[in-house]
């Protein structure tokens, strides 16, 4: 499929130059429905509080009005500050272990010295682990425990 484009020639320059000063276009099209030309601007003094665009009619632009909706981001800059003190935050302090999990040399030396290991595999929980059954998997976590707790 290929794709053409046609000129038609249409008199902008009168609305582009009325735009505010500090306006971009981002872009022209034709809405179809209402056989108007759509021009896409924007203007960082202004702002509507909305993620869509907003109409801005060629009336209003001509006689520098903004509509209701809109604000006036200079506007709101000339009105008088308040300066709130921040207080000091308090620092605080937080008591982190941390685990040590064993490789496999490491796992090897806790068996040998009869120390209590527990696994986590696939699933999300300590699972005891013993030497008769079990082996090294690469990708399990492995760490040493005080005290082997075996729930009913």
């Amino acid at each position: 499929m290929s794709k053409f484009t046609t000129n038609l020639p249409t008199n902008i320059e009168e609305l582009v130059s009325s735009l505010p000063k500090g306006s971009y276009v981002h872009g022209i099209t034709l809405n179809p429905q209402t056989k108007e030309i759509v021009v896409l601007w924007e203007n960082t003094k202004y702002e509507s509080g909305l993620t869509i665009p907003v109409d801005f009619k060629i009336a209003e632009i001509k006689g520098h009005k903004t509509p209701k909706s809109i604000k006036e981001i200079e506007s709101r800059k000339a009105q008088p500050s308040t300066v709130v003190e921040e207080q000091p935050k308090k620092e605080e302090t937080v008591a982190v272990s941390v685990v040590k999990y064993l490789g496999l040399g490491e796992l090897d030396d806790a068996i040998a010295n009869g120390e209590a290991v527990e696994y986590m595999g696939i699933e999300h929980v300590w699972n005891i682990f013993n030497s008769n059954i079990h082996s090294y998997t690469p990708g399990y976590f492995y760490r040493k425990v005080d005290k082997v707790v075996v729930s009913e």
